[in-house]
C-alpha cells in the first residue's frame, strides 16, 4: 500500500508448520522496522504476545504442531517519508536461540503529506 506520514497501518505474517512432522523448537519472530516507522503495538493467536518500542518488536516464544498456523499482526506509525519513499520491514523466525530459520521482508511506500 501506499501510506503518508503519520499514518498508521498494518502488517499481517502467517507462520506455519506445514514441511513438519513433529512440533517445532521453541520459536520467536523479531521484527526490524526502518528509522521512518514506529512500533505501534501487536497481536497473535494461542496467547503470544509482541511487545516492542521504536524500531524493534518480538513475540513471545511459541512452538508450532504440524500442519499449524498462527496469525501475528503488527501495527506501525510512518514517522518520516524516506527520498525513494520505499520502506522495507523484516520479520525474522527464530529459534530461541537466535538462529534463524525464516525470515520475510516487506516493501511499504510512504509519502510526504500534499498540502
Amino acid at each position: 500500500g501506499i501510506f503518508v506520514v503519520g499514518e498508521s497501518f498494518t502488517y499481517v505474517l502467517e507462520v506455519q508448520n506445514d514441511a513438519g512432522t513433529t512440533v517445532t523448537p521453541d520459536l520467536k519472530v523479531v521484527y526490524t522496522l526502518p528509522k521512518e516507522l514506529e512500533f505501534v503495538s501487536g497481536t497473535a493467536g494461542s496467547g503470544v504476545t509482541i511487545t516492542g518500542s521504536g524500531q524493534a518488536a518480538e513475540t513471545s516464544q511459541f512452538a508450532l504442531t504440524p500442519n499449524q498456523s498462527m496469525v501475528l499482526t503488527i501495527t506501525v506509525k510512518a514517522l518520516a517519508a524516506p527520498a525513494s519513499n520505499l520502506v522495507q520491514t523484516r520479520a525474522s523466525i527464530q529459534t530461541t536461540g537466535g538462529v534463524e530459520v525464516a525470515e520475510e521482508t516487506e516493501s511499504t511506500t510512504v509519502k510526504n503529506a500534499v498540502k
